[in-house]
């Protein structure tokens, strides 16, 4: 049983489900699986294309 679900596990989503989670249940659902480690030849995007490509760099590392 949860109180919230968040549907997106981008900026946005991951942001609300930290600051909300001391007070709520919280579901986070993602498309992706957000336990698969990062492979060198996959590029995982996080913000739906609206950061620019040498931003990912910075935030996946």
């Amino acid at each position: 049983m949860y109180d919230i679900a968040i549907i997106g596990a981008g900026p946005a989503g991951a942001t609300l489900a930290r600051l909300i989670g001391h007070q709520y249940r919280v579901l986070l659902l993602d498309k992706r699986n957000l336990d698969m480690e990062r492979r060198e030849d996959s590029i995982i995007k996080c913000c739906g294309g609206l950061v620019a490509p040498d931003a990912h760099v910075q935030l996946l590392s």
